[in-house]
């Protein structure tokens, strides 16, 4: 590579092993032990990375500056490295200077840390941020909605002398906002004049009505529709229907039509397996156990954390530990599944 200084075997070699001893100290600050890359593999991920004379080249653990040279030189491309070895610095300054890149190729002496800006959200006092700047210069930005612990907090940055760093402001955490649903008209009016009292209009918001109107309920293989139209007309929740069988949408449609909740209900003729379903709060199937193996092994994934699923007569196998309820009647049971909101959708 052009811009490179040669360095003899000996002084690799030299190299290589005060790097090792560097990182073996239990001083040691370095993530890795430094092996230069070959011009196959740099050349091989710019293939891969496909760099554009707008793009800017960031190289953390920058070593003597060969990938953002190589960048530089192949794809007109700027660079940053950040390396913390300052004989690594000097060499790969040098090196850019060789090629003639400065102005192109930046390369910088500073732990990666120094590139963050950390955000710490209901800050109090603020010890967080304090102390991520103390020790590794990142920046950080505090956001507190009480007056004292933001006055604290500020003193607390002003004591450190880390103001050039660290950011206290005082406001509530943006995109947090709340939504109340109530049925008894009193309490609806008791809490839309708690929020009035708070001056929270802006973040918080009181409807009434039943909870269910909140849901959007689909039915997997839904046959000629009578789960969604009874949901639609006790409920007034929405629903979609998927059904393959064209036969049967059309007669969904129909009765659809004929209780007047087309505006609620929706049908369409599709592989349930196909089915975007992330959309959904509620899950209805009747298949068997088979199928109910088979569709949730294909759309679970799409499921939201929390979603419930309901299923008639056959439970989902490998699912007991998402079960939250069994009804019995009649020979007849009716399972009720919640999709895990921690870990996810459990697969067997």
């Amino acid at each position: 590579m052009a811009g490179l200084a040669n360095k003899s075997a000996l002084g690799q070699i030299i190299f290589e092993a005060r790097s090792w001893m560097r990182y073996l100290l239990p001083t040691n600050k370095y993530l890795a032990v430094y092996y230069p890359s070959g011009d196959s593999v740099i050349n091989r991920m710019l293939q891969l990375a496909k760099p554009q004379p707008s793009d800017t080249l960031f190289d953390l653990g920058a070593g003597d500056g060969r990938v953002l040279i190589a960048a530089a030189e192949k794809h007109q491309c700027k660079g940053l490295g950040v390396e913390l070895c300052p004989e690594l610095v000097a060499e790969a300054r040098a090196n850019v200077d060789k090629a003639k890149l400065g102005h192109l190729v930046q390369i910088t002496q500073q732990v990666r840390w120094r590139l963050d800006t950390l955000f710490d959200l209901g800050a109090g006092y603020e010890r967080v941020l304090i102390a991520a700047a103390e020790r590794h210069q990142c920046k950080g930005l505090s956001i507190e909605l009480c007056p004292e612990l933001v006055a604290e907090a500020r003193a607390n940055v002003d004591k450190a002398k880390l103001g050039h760093l660290v950011q206290i402001t005082q406001q509530q955490q943006r995109g947090i906002n709340a939504r109340g649903v109530e049925l008894c008209p009193e309490l609806v009016a008791e809490a839309r004049a708690n929020v009035d009292k708070a001056k929270l209009g802006h973040l918080v918001q009181i409807t009434q009505q039943v909870r269910w109107r909140l849901d959007t309920l689909f039915d997997l293989g839904a046959g000629y529709e009578r789960v969604l139209i009874a949901a639609a007309e006790r409920h007034q929740c929405k629903g979609l229907s998927i059904e393959l069988c064209p036969e049967l949408v059309a007669e969904a449609r129909a009765n659809v039509d004929k209780a007047k909740l087309g505006h609620l209900v929706q049908i369409t003729q599709q592989d349930a397996q196909d089915a975007d379903v992330s959309s959904a709060t509620i899950l209805a199937l009747y298949l068997s156990e088979i199928g109910n193996r088979k569709i949730i092994d294909s759309i679970g994934p799409k499921l939201q954390p929390g979603t419930r699923i309901v299923t008639h007569y056959f439970p989902i196998e490998g699912w007991e530990k998402n079960l939250v309820k069994t009804c019995s009647k009649d020979n007849l049971s009716i399972y009720l599944y919640r999709v895990p909101i921690a870990e996810g959708v459990q697969k067997k």
